[in-house]
């Protein structure tokens, strides 16, 4: 359904792209929260990262899937949802939808809010991350050179209490 800002603009809801494969129900003790799914456009794809729960105490907690542009940009002019593909073992095989997914971490450790971008300086992907533990929390990042391998982790600081939300700039 069209939605019509202040302004004139006028935008679509054109429905979900990416779901966790894990079915929730009312009496579960876990929310699946799939974080801020930031976003890399390289080459002729749009990728999303996100957090991918399995199972109630099970995830990937960093997770990617893929869209061609082509593909995008067509959906959204026939106002349709795209069809987004997760990374599953080494390729873009699965639905976005409940399909399956690989952790791109090799620990597959613990990380909350995130972001995503690219580092000209060091010519590689960067992503900055909070780990939670049960006094605080970690402020991490990471680097990439493909998008699909991550670490190791760099501690960049560690505070009780909350420090959600990290956002690269820049």
């Amino acid at each position: 359904f069209p939605v019509t800002i202040i302004g004139g603009e006028t935008f679509h809801d054109l429905g979900k792209i990416i779901q966790s494969r894990y079915v929730l129900n009312e009496d579960d003790p876990v929310a699946v929260e799939m974080a801020g799914a930031p976003f890399v456009i390289l080459d002729d794809y749009i990728f999303v990262f996100f957090r991918d729960t399995i199972t109630t105490f099970q995830q990937n907690n960093l997770a990617v899937a893929r869209c061609s542009i082509a593909n995008l940009l067509l959906a959204v002019t026939q106002n349709e949802t795209p069809n987004f593909s997760k990374y599953f073992q080494g390729s873009f095989t699965e639905p976005g939808l409940r399909g399956k997914s690989s952790a791109l971490e090799f620990l597959n450790g613990n990380i909350r809010w995130f972001d995503v971008g690219f580092d000209s300086k060091k010519n590689q992907y960067v992503l900055v991350f909070v780990d939670d533990t049960i006094i605080g929390q970690n402020l991490y990042l990471m680097f990439s050179q493909d998008l699909f391998h991550w670490g190791p982790r760099i501690n960049l600081t560690f505070r009780s209490g909350e420090i959600f939300y990290p956002t690269l700039i820049g």
